[in-house]
């Protein structure tokens, strides 16, 4: 009896593992989140896979498996791209494809279009008394 309860035990761990999914949510390759304050200001927090970086940005990375990300060299192509207060975080691995944080902060949202990764999008902001106008 002992034995057939481990069996069932073993079978039952071995479903529940095919079964699970990331209880987060999915993985992206690349997405973007904007957090707007009531001023106005903005961050933009880019989690991205470098090749994805490459092909939906443009971005001249070294994409050589046995090269290091180098976080300075991807701080200064921001910055020269227009971006302003650029940070870059530890890099990390997933499934085999090497990831990177970006952060990028302006004092006015409007001013992320300049940042030449981000011109893909408009920014407007405007404050009318108590009521914020911001579209995307």
């Amino acid at each position: 009896m002992r034995a057939w309860g481990r069996w069932t035990a073993a079978i039952g761990l071995v479903v529940a593992t095919v079964g699970c999914h990331n209880p987060l949510g999915r993985q992206y390759e690349y997405e973007e989140q904007l957090y707007l304050g009531v001023d106005g200001a903005a961050q933009t927090v880019i989690d991205a896979s470098i090749p994805a970086l490459i092909a939906l940005r443009g971005l001249p990375i070294d994409i050589g498996s046995r090269t290091s990300i180098d976080r300075e060299q991807i701080r200064k192509i921001f910055s020269e791209a227009g971006c302003t207060n650029v940070r870059v975080g530890q890099p990390w691995v997933r499934r085999g494809r090497r990831f990177v944080q970006i952060r990028v902060a302006a004092p006015d949202v409007r001013q992320l279009q300049t940042c030449k990764p981000l011109s893909w999008s408009t920014y407007t902001f405007e404050r009318t008394g108590n009521v914020i106008h911001y579209a995307q």
